[in-house]
């Protein structure tokens, strides 16, 4: 069945007249969209909305500024839009980082609502997330839940811009524990720091931010400076 919905879709794309590169884009991407779709929805779906929301998916991309992230939330209609969906549709273009998938579910899923699809093709360095949940239909609410996404895109970009120099920082502090360790602490505990530090900063952990202690010279451990 999902090789006939492919096929069906593939030449609904052609029949739409669009332009040839746009075409052949989404006829690469349509058995990808399709092999997302749960089993038992696929007797239900029109080609002619495959193709569209393939379509309508790759079309966000355009004039997309470096940078930035485009964000859908939409109930579109074969009127308006060219094909429907009996789900609201939440649609992103960003630059491909990680974690953006799990972060727009999570917001969406936060928010009450079950992902029935999440479609995730990356074409030249950018991440496309295509997601459709349960039926929303106030205006507000979608609005709402498109500026939850958009926020949850910045959070993502921020912890990727400073995951690096987390990193770095912790591979540092490894180092000199190596080098240095404190006289003050068992230099079996200090290698065990190292060993630990090294392992966190080998893609064992997401850096998410850090906090960095020091003690005054000559003080006691009331006198902290703390720096973020």
């Amino acid at each position: 069945m999902r090789e006939q919905l492919v096929a069906a879709a593939v030449e609904s794309v052609r029949a739409r007249g669009v332009d040839a590169a746009l075409a052949d884009a989404a006829v690469a991407r349509v058995p990808g969209y399709v092999a997302a779709i749960d089993p038992g929805e696929l007797a239900a779906l029109d080609p002619v909305d495959v193709a569209g929301a393939v379509l309508a998916q790759l079309t966000l991309r355009e004039g997309r500024a470096s940078g930035a992230a485009e964000v859908r939330v939409s109930n579109p209609t074969r009127a308006v839009d060219g094909w429907e969906s009996r789900h609201t549709v939440v649609q992103v273009v960003t630059d491909d980082m990680p974690f953006l998938v799990d972060s727009v579910s999570t917001a969406v899923v936060e928010r009450g609502y079950d992902v029935h699809l999440s479609w995730h093709p990356v074409i030249d360095g950018q991440s496309l997330v295509h997601l459709e949940i349960d039926r929303e239909t106030d205006p507000a609410v979608l609005a709402s839940l498109r500026d939850e996404v958009a926020n949850a895109l910045a959070d993502v970009r921020a912890t990727v811009a400073d995951w690096a120099a987390m990193r770095d920082r912790a591979l540092d502090l490894a180092r000199g524990l190596r080098r240095r360790p404190p006289v003050s602490v068992d230099a079996a505990d200090a290698a065990e720091a190292v060993t630990f530090l090294e392992w966190l900063a080998d893609d064992h952990f997401t850096f998410l931010g850090c906090v960095e202690y020091e003690l005054l010279p000559g003080e006691g451990p009331d006198a902290l400076r703390l720096e973020r």
